[in-house]
């Protein structure tokens, strides 16, 4: 961008379990149209013990608004000891804009987390990852009017996928 970015680069190494291994705090600073230096992390974050059973979660934020955010899995997802998640699902219309603002949350990773409405709509996100114990909020706007509050919401996650009941 033609702005510096300034932040705060956030790494942790995460348990499937949800269990926070080790966390740094970076300061973070980008001239514009550049890119930043490479960082080198400890080995506690980038060699987790086990790497079907963790992971790393990396986030800029600046003045605690996120800028970026992603996870680095250390193996394809179908040899990761994906743990069973339960969702805390909230739904709040929001008749407004035709929507349902979505808050999902979980004790447990959950990746690629994949939200399909009921009847034909726009979702602000898809296809998450969903970080333990860290609520996303989630908007969907309906094309026509928004069914019932209490209609299915359909999820799938690599998690189900990779561990089939």
């Amino acid at each position: 961008t033609a702005s510096p970015v300034t932040g705060i680069l956030s790494c942790r190494m995460i348990a499937a379990n949800g269990e926070v291994l080790d966390a740094t705090e970076i300061p973070l600073r980008v001239s514009p149209f550049s890119k930043a230096a490479p960082i080198n992390l400890p080995k506690s974050l980038s060699t987790p013990d086990d790497p079907t059973r963790a992971f790393v979660s990396v986030c800029i934020k600046n003045n605690d608004k996120t800028i970026a955010k992603n996870a680095y899995f250390f193996c394809p997802d179908k040899q990761f000891q994906w743990p069973i998640a339960d969702i805390d699902l909230q739904i709040s219309p929001n008749d407004e804009q035709n929507a349902w603002d979505v808050t999902l949350t979980s004790q447990a990773p959950l990746r690629d987390l994949q939200l399909t409405p009921p009847q034909a709509a726009d979702i602000s996100d898809n296809f998450l990852t969903l970080l333990p114990n860290e609520p996303e909020e989630i908007r969907i706007v309906y094309r026509g009017s928004p069914p019932p509050v209490r209609t299915p919401l359909e999820i799938f996650s690599a998690n189900q996928a990779c561990n089939p009941d």
